[in-house]
């Protein structure tokens, strides 16, 4: 994440969720993006469209990326790419739907 001042390492982000949702297997937790070798939220998409035509993509996203969403590149071109499902995480609640992207 560009905007992030400290960025996690990817294998320590990934490791949660994995532990989360290896409960269910209709979903997965990747790091694609470091497969992809992109940057931003607009080029992997464009690649995973391109690569799967036929998938049904739904973005998930914590209340707290939410918030700073309107900084992302090209923001409301991804929201209008997709449907996104907008999770409360901790610091962050749901009122924070009513900022410039809600």
């Amino acid at each position: 994440n560009p905007l992030k001042r400290t960025p996690a390492a990817l294998a320590g982000r990934l490791a949660p969720c994995r532990a989360l949702l290896e409960r269910d297997g209709r979903l997965e937790a990747t790091g694609i993006e470091a497969v992809f070798g992109t940057r931003y939220t607009l080029d992997t998409l464009r690649i995973l469209r391109r690569r799967w035509p036929r998938v049904h993509f739904v973005w998930i996203m914590g209340s707290d990326n939410w918030r700073q969403f309107p900084a992302w590149k090209r923001w409301r071109e991804i929201a209008g790419q997709l449907p996104m499902l907008i999770v409360e995480r901790g610091s962050s609640p749901l009122p924070a739907l009513r900022g410039q992207a809600g």
